[in-house]
């Protein structure tokens, strides 16, 4: 609890936690920008895989057809040579997408190899669409006979915004605990000359009563120290006037009171009568305890 007295500890906590607040602030708000770019990215390379899919689908199912329609004498070693072809081309079509294509009833006539029609709804219309599991996009040929359906599945969008989220906290681990020590430092620094005042009054003896140096100090402690100076000033004048007043006295009763002594112990010693010689040592015995005093004081003085 003695920390949370010292200026240097209370400033180094409130300034180091409003940064490290501020770091965290910013970085939850990039992160819920950049996921929100993110989504737009990923929802446009959606967009851009179905309009770049379809129509090579397109151009292999015309293809199809005319083999199909092909006169009799047609080789079918072409069409042989033709699936291999064919077959490369869908495995190239589901290598970074997963895609299914229906015809205008709904039937499904391709789909990227693992593709599961499960996760596909029914065509409704041009779009995106969210599901549970996955995030789609729907598009049609210009003719409106085909129909594609492109998935990406969440938890990869999900993995991809965890390592973002990763790689923008990552360097905060190592920026807040220097911004930290930074701030530690130069609340020390900022605060020397408070530590090098109190260090001054500390070590002040009890007669010490110079000013306090005032060269260097921050404009926020130059009233304290010219107001502490002002104090030592006054103290040190009436400390001086007490101890004039002093020696002034001392000096002033030193010569009447042995003026005072001396007659006394005439009238002693020149009286006959008993009673007036006894009074006489009496008023000597008092002038001199009051001579005492006088030396006290001007010892008190000195």
């Amino acid at each position: 609890m003695r920390m949370f007295t010292s200026l240097q500890a209370r400033l180094a906590i409130a300034i180091g936690l409003s940064v490290t607040l501020l770091w965290l602030a910013a970085a939850a708000v990039t992160a819920h920008r950049v996921g929100r770019e993110m989504e737009e990215v990923f929802d446009d390379g959606l967009k851009a895989t179905a309009q770049r899919i379809l129509p090579i689908i397109r151009h292999d199912l015309r293809e199809g057809r005319q083999r199909k329609d092909a006169p009799p004498g047609h080789d079918d070693e072409d069409d042989d040579d033709a699936r291999p072809a064919r077959i490369g081309r869908e495995a190239r079509y589901g290598e970074d997408v997963t895609f299914i294509v229906r015809d205008r009833d709904g039937q499904i006539l391709l789909g990227s190899r693992n593709a599961d029609a499960a996760i596909f709804p029914a065509f409704e219309k041009r779009g995106f669409l969210r599901t549970a599991t996955h995030r789609l996009y729907y598009d049609t040929s210009p003719d409106r006979n085909l129909t594609i359906a492109v998935a990406e599945p969440l938890e990869q969008r999900q993995k991809l915004s965890r390592k973002m989220l990763f790689g923008l906290l990552a360097p905060l681990l190592v920026v807040i605990p220097i911004s930290l020590l930074t701030i530690l430092y130069s609340v020390r620094r900022s605060l020397r000359p408070v530590q090098v005042l109190q260090q001054d009054l500390a070590h002040r003896g009890v007669q010490d009563l110079s000013p306090l140096p005032d060269g260097g100090l921050p404009s926020e402690l130059s009233p304290i120290s010219a107001g502490i100076n002002q104090l030592l000033e006054r103290l040190k004048a009436a400390f001086n006037a007490e101890r004039s007043f002093a020696a002034n006295a001392a000096h002033e009763l030193r010569t009447p009171v042995a003026g005072a002594i001396a007659q006394a112990q005439r009238i002693r010693s020149e009286t006959q009568e008993e009673q007036t010689g006894q009074r006489a040592a009496e008023i000597e015995t008092t002038l001199k305890r009051l001579m005492r005093m006088s030396e006290k004081l001007m010892q008190l003085a000195r």
